[in-house]
């Protein structure tokens, strides 16, 4: 099983969104903050990165390079509020369910 962190700030779409890929069978940590996301990255215990499309850009741009800087080349998926949106070293992903189930089951596989 993969542990996906989520990091947003909205907590009803974090709620919703846990409990979505919970129910795809994946282990979920959430993090509200840049703080709380550095240190379950150090916990060692997660495997794919998602940040909501809630955290502004200039906290995509700094999460993405911690998680590159902390842990090499792991997975970091981008939730946008609209396709064209996105954000470099990080697949970017319209921010939809299946859309999301889909991008995950990818690098699972690809893993």
């Amino acid at each position: 099983m993969r542990c996906i962190l989520s990091i947003g700030r909205d907590r009803h779409l974090m709620d919703v969104r846990s409990m979505l890929l919970r129910y795809a069978g994946y282990c979920v940590e959430e993090a509200y903050s840049a703080g709380e996301a550095l240190a379950a990255l150090q916990s060692g215990t997660v495997d794919v990165v998602l940040i909501c499309h809630t955290m502004t850009a200039t906290e995509h741009d700094s999460l993405i390079a911690a998680v590159h800087e902390m842990r090499g080349k792991m997975p970091v998926i981008c939730l946008v509020a609209r396709p064209g949106d996105g954000y470099n070293r990080c697949l970017n992903v319209v921010n939809a369910p299946a859309a999301l189930l889909e991008a995950i089951s990818q690098l699972a596989s690809a893993a």
